[in-house]
């Protein structure tokens, strides 16, 4: 029972952490609760866990590690057939391939998740989706206003205030960009 609590405890935590733009110590709580997920062999917390760390690592621009920590989540959700975690995990891939110059890589990576089933019956994973390709296409420098527009519609319609907030300013920095 312990093992479960603090499970449950670190992963929390960081994700607290992570919200709180706290990357290294949101990847210490994450780690933490990785160890306790693989004791008690709880595959599907192991895999959530490992997208989180994969998050904090990006957003701490620990790119490589990232990579390699959803190498790891993407051979467990296969393993588990998890769809839904694929679909996740290949879109944050994506958005790292961008950042690391890798643009054709990021596009055929989005491309492969948007012919995923599970695009197709979530609205939120719709989001996910139009967002990432939001941030690809604000890396390459091209016009994303369609898709910033289209992504805040959608998180005003689920509702999602976080996505919305920041597809807004996303939606600015474009505009600022393109001279509108």
């Amino acid at each position: 029972a312990y093992a479960h609590h603090a499970l449950d405890f670190h992963s929390a935590s960081g994700h607290i952490l992570l919200r709180q733009y706290e990357y290294e110590r949101a990847i210490e709580e994450f780690e933490k609760g990785l160890a306790f997920a693989e004791e008690i062999d709880a595959l599907t917390s192991t895999t959530l866990i490992l997208n989180n760390l994969g998050i904090a690592s990006s957003q701490g621009n620990r790119l490589q590690a990232a990579l390699q920590v959803y190498k790891r989540a993407a051979a467990i959700s296969r393993k588990l057939g998890d769809d839904t975690a694929l679909f996740s995990i290949q879109c944050n891939v994506a958005t790292i391939r961008a950042r690391l110059g890798e643009l054709r890589a990021a596009a055929s990576l989005l491309a492969e998740a948007g012919e995923m089933p599970h695009t197709r019956r979530s609205k939120r994973a719709q989001l996910f989706l139009i967002h990432s390709r939001g941030l690809a296409e604000r890396l390459s420098m091209t016009d994303a206003r369609i898709l910033w527009q289209e992504s805040i519609r959608l998180a005003d319609e689920l509702p999602d205030p976080l996505f919305a907030s920041h597809g807004r300013m996303c939606l600015l920095e474009n505009e600022v960009h393109h001279g509108r």
